[in-house]
């Protein structure tokens, strides 16, 4: 199974078409274009992204190089459905279809990235399972634990995976078949530069915005961001980097607390507070790709707190401040920030890695028991 969950995500002659009722094999494309936006930002036709490695049962933080051949890659159409998308591949998104077709096409990317789930075999450790016990209130110490009742929590914690797979997997795929709908009806219009765009509809039950900035932010992004609580809420965040510009969309759900709906209509006003809040994104998930060298010229340690940070997206919100600046050189050239400036040289310090990697072990227990 664990075989099948990397094909799954790698190049595969076995992944049906994502688009509705086709059943023919999809092929390898791209959530974001290869042409003029992977591109743009690549060097040596590389990029850096977040890619933890496995050391026994620990995962290990480290930035790793991503060819653009690779980088955000799936196995989502079929050729002729892939073929929606040409448009978006060889020209900049300029039109309110263009930022639909690539709404469309990053929901199939985030939902097929999710069913890698179906050939994972996530199991609960003793450690966790006993530590799910007390968290219930079924026993009071670690001495009461018995082979039985972990393996009871660990029946439990199977059944919960495969129940909150099925329901995560429904959620984006209604709102991706909704934003082929909103495809048909022909409302296509040009959009500026520096303005902010909304829209949404009753059965959307979601805002939509984006936004073209005049300057260059050197990452790509395609990431779900689940913030639960009384229920679970996907938020979802596109940046497409273009030569000289750069796209940023997301789609936020109604239901979303005020202060959410609040800082995305007001982090547009400014050009700083743009380039935080990409920062506050990337903080805040693993689906981004990056200049190699805005890491590379990272002084040594802020990069190690910004590797640590990049593990534990679990501590911060994406409509919180990043308390560490990643872009210094796009704030001092396009915000005109001096290079000694308290945004740029001021990073904080963290606890322990080993006390960070058991909370954020036990937020996922909690979260699933």
């Amino acid at each position: 199974m664990k075989d099948r969950a990397k094909e799954h995500l790698g190049r595969n002659k076995f992944t049906v078409c994502s688009y509705p009722e086709c059943d023919k094999i999809a092929i390898y494309s791209h959530a974001i274009s290869k042409k003029i936006s992977i591109s743009s930002i690549a060097e040596d036709n590389h990029l850096t992204f977040f890619n933890p490695k496995r050391r026994g049962s620990v995962k290990v933080p480290k930035f790793d190089s991503i060819g653009i051949n690779d980088c955000s890659g799936f196995n989502g159409f079929c050729k002729d459905h892939d073929d929606l998308f040409q448009e978006i591949d060889k020209n900049i998104i300029s039109t309110s279809e263009h930022v639909k077709l690539q709404l469309y096409r990053s929901l199939s990317f985030e939902l097929h990235k999710d069913k890698v789930g179906m050939f994972q075999n996530i199991k609960l450790d003793d450690e966790h399972a006993t530590q799910a016990l007390i968290d219930l209130n079924i026993i009071s110490s670690e001495s009461e634990s018995t082979c039985d009742l972990r393996n009871l929590v660990k029946r439990k914690f199977d059944f919960l995976m495969r129940e909150s797979l099925d329901d995560k997997l429904w959620l984006i795929e209604k709102l991706s078949l909704y934003m082929l709908h909103l495809l048909k009806i022909k409302d296509y219009f040009e959009f500026q530069t520096d303005t902010f765009y909304a829209f949404s509809t009753d059965n959307l039950k979601h805002q939509v915005f984006y936004y073209m900035t005049s300057y260059n932010i050197p990452v790509a992004i395609n990431t779900k961001i689940t913030l639960s609580d009384a229920e679970p809420l996907n938020y979802y965040f596109i940046v497409i980097p273009f030569e000289g510009k750069s796209l940023i969309m997301g789609i936020v759900p109604d239901d979303s607390q005020k202060l959410i709906q609040d800082k995305i209509n007001s982090v547009f006003n400014e050009e700083l507070s743009v380039i935080k809040f990409i920062e506050s994104v990337i903080s805040s998930c693993d689906g981004w790709y990056i200049k190699p060298s805005i890491i590379d010229n990272m002084p040594d340690e802020k990069k190690k707190v910004f590797l640590d940070d990049c593990m534990f997206i679990n501590e911060r919100r994406f409509y919180q401040d990043y308390d560490l600046s990643i872009f210094d050189g796009l704030k001092m050239e396009i915000c005109g920030l001096e290079h000694d400036s308290e945004e740029l040289t001021v990073f904080p310090n963290r606890d322990e890695y080993e006390s960070r990697y058991n909370v954020m072990m036990e937020a996922i227990t909690r979260s699933i028991i």
